[in-house]
């Protein structure tokens, strides 16, 4: 079974090599740098939210208006999401943790969509090109990269 995961990992990434190289260099440039943008703006969002929860424990901490019990369960429930959300990538969706998550997606959000406009160049430029096979291609590839 391992031996077809490489093959057609192998047959993947061959098909993928033919059609991104009949692509005009401004174009894979644009999914490249768009790419590279994604995983970055991934990284740094995700390093804001992981800070976002410690600030969010201290803030629960010196809340004055709630009692130690109610405090003790609401850092627990912060921590357990921060452990899911290092661990797994869930995002937090507690009423304490919603804004800096909902902040955390629209980040994200904003460089997926640009990723997948130069995508869509992409395949537009193949489609007009009759080159459906490399479109498909790249269809597929903005699919898995999204």
């Amino acid at each position: 079974m391992k031996w077809a995961y490489q093959l057609f990992s192998a047959i993947i990434v061959i098909s993928l090599g033919t059609c991104f190289a009949e692509l005009p260099a401004q174009l894979q440039n644009s999914i490249d740098k768009s790419t590279k943008d994604l995983e970055s703006t991934f990284e740094t969002s995700k390093e804001s939210l992981l800070e976002r929860f410690e600030k969010r424990i201290d803030q629960v901490r010196s809340a004055p208006k709630q009692n130690a019990e109610e405090r003790q369960k609401l850092i627990g429930i912060i921590e357990a999401q921060q452990a899911l959300f290092f661990k797994h990538d869930f995002v937090p969706f507690s009423p304490t943790m919603r804004d800096d998550a909902v902040a955390f997606l629209n980040a994200v959000q904003k460089a997926d969509v640009t990723l997948a406009k130069a995508y869509d160049k992409a395949i537009e430029f193949q489609t007009k090109k009759s080159a459906d096979d490399a479109a498909r291609a790249l269809l597929a590839d903005k699919r898995s990269a999204l």
